[in-house]
């Protein structure tokens, strides 16, 4: 805090070095959060294990199929026959393939099952994004937690693939709202030096997210026992309503300060702090200004480039990442739980590092540098030989490696984001990015699986230029480490423009 602040005129980031930028109340908001997403976190993959691919038959009594033994989901042999010709081995409930009969010419419902709920993403972050900056970011959180585990458990009682669909696009609008919500909210009640480290533990838990995911399929060989498992557990949850705060920043924005200054007395009460009676927080700038989608392109031409290249980077950071790991099964590791295993475990470490890179070596290097080498290693896949079990070892550490680096750089880039946008707009520019995320999202099945029908390695290729592109692009953003969170666009412009100044002088002095 400046010496000569006046106590009656502090902002945000000034109240929580009195309350504690991460004390005891940061930490139980960080843990109850990281435990709220999970179930949105099963949501992107539990197509994955809801359609594990049954091996078949021939039918008992079939002229034309006269086989003995089973095959695999990928022996085709069964698409040039009749259907009653065959049948599966594993029983109707194994997975959705058996029970909606996801064979042949309509096994490309099985990617729409996964991508559709990106797609509905993408309208939900719209909309979502939006509401949450006008009208808070706690209400929205909780309403749609709650609709996002219930329409995730309905999916049991779907009569066919249609109605899967439709649900899978419902849970998807909803689930768009929640993720930027946590992170924002998150973000905006823990000092500067913080946000990597809470940011990244919501990353941590990810991880083990997906490992328990993957663990609850295979000892649930039932899809429905599965889908079960991922949402009614979490239920409990909602009860943390009461002490779950609404975004201080976002209350100050609005001009309601009491109830700021509220949640801060009891943030100081759970940190062990004393808040003194004289200090008071400042009204917020333009507080009763309606803000729309539109204001992240439109506050100047810096804001504007800074949006397209995030936009961008979202996008491959997006595809690439999900594209890896839904490639899982071809990893060659072991079990399709295995490699799921393997491939979610390196997010262990790399939330770790991120973190202190973040701190470290500031936000924009820790972003770019990362996805540039999983674009590099995952281009290079392609030309390591599967021949021996030398290169298949090759191979499978150079795919770990490059699952690596995309995670990585998915933990940190989302608190630069968080950092290049202003309160008033954090919340709609998040969504922005979400959007982006989520199309990558919904692209991701159709390159790492579609792609391979033309050549086995044009999905690495794709996945890897994008990235080494989005690397090259990420130079061109502004570093945030060791910057306070702006309230309003004045401020970003008026600090862009001073290290524009600085700059200038700096070249200047060089010069001279």
């Amino acid at each position: 805090m400046s010496e000569g602040k006046e106590k009656d005129n502090l902002n945000v980031d000034d109240f929580l070095g009195f309350v504690g930028e991460f004390g005891k109340f940061q930490k139980i908001l960080t843990l109850i959060f990281a435990f709220m997403l999970w179930p949105y976190f099963f949501v992107y993959y539990v197509m994955y294990f809801a359609a594990l691919k049954p091996e078949w038959r021939c039918a008992a009594n079939s002229t034309a199929c006269q086989f003995n033994g089973t095959f695999t989901h990928e022996d085709k042999y069964r698409c040039g026959i009749s259907r009653s010709d065959w049948e599966y081995v594993q029983p109707k409930d194994y997975s959705i393939i058996v029970q909606y009969d996801l064979s042949c010419d309509n096994d490309w419902l099985v990617f729409l099952a996964t991508s559709i709920t990106f797609v509905g993403g993408v309208f939900g972050a719209i909309f979502l994004g939006w509401y949450s900056d006008n009208f808070g970011r706690k209400k929205i959180l909780y309403i749609c937690f709650f609709f996002v585990i219930l329409t995730n458990f309905l999916l049991i009682f779907m009569p066919n693939i249609a109605s899967l669909i439709v649900f899978r696009f419902m849970t998807g609008f909803l689930v768009a709202s929640v993720h930027p919500c946590y992170y924002v909210t998150l973000n905006e009640t823990v000092g500067e030096k913080y946000r990597a480290i809470a940011g990244n533990t919501l990353w941590f838990l990810y991880t083990a997210a997906l490992c328990m995911m993957s663990l609850k399929s295979y000892l649930l060989d039932n899809w429905k026992y599965f889908i079960i498992a991922c949402t009614l557990p979490y239920l409990p949850f909602l009860l943390s309503y009461k002490f779950v705060p609404e975004s201080v920043r976002w209350l100050r924005l609005k001009g309601r300060v009491d109830e700021a200054m509220e949640i801060f007395r009891r943030m100081a009460d759970w940190n062990g702090k004393v808040l003194e009676p004289t200090v008071m927080l400042s009204p917020g700038t333009h507080a009763a200004k309606m803000t729309s989608p539109i204001d992240v392109f439109r506050n100047g031409k810096r804001m504007a480039i800074h949006t397209v290249i995030l936009i961008y980077c979202f996008y491959a950071t997006a595809l690439i990442y999900h594209g890896l790991l839904l490639a899982a099964d071809n990893l060659g590791a072991g079990s399709i739980h295995l490699n799921f295993v393997l491939l979610s475990l390196v997010e262990f470490p790399a939330a770790i590092l991120s973190a202190y890179s973040a701190n470290r070596f500031g936000r924009l290097k820790s972003t770019a540098i990362p996805i540039l080498l999983c674009g590099v290693l995952t281009v290079i896949i392609p030309f390591i030989p599967d021949t021996s079990t030398t290169t298949r070892v090759i191979r499978v550490f150079v795919g770990i490696f490059g699952k690596f680096w995309i995670a990585f750089c998915f933990d940190t880039i989302e608190v630069l984001v968080c950092e290049v946008y202003p309160t008033n707009i954090r919340s709609e520019a998040f969504s922005i990015m979400s959007i982006s995320n989520w199309v990558g999202g919904a692209s991701a099945p159709w390159v790492s699986k579609g792609l391979e029908k033309f050549d086995i390695a044009l999905p690495n290729y794709v996945m890897g230029i994008l990235g080494i592109v989005a690397g090259c692009l990420c130079y061109f953003l502004p570093e945030t480490n060791g910057v306070a969170l702006k309230e309003i666009n004045d401020e970003v412009n008026s600090t862009s423009n001073k290290v524009d100044t600085e700059m200038a002088n700096f070249s200047k002095d060089r010069n001279d």
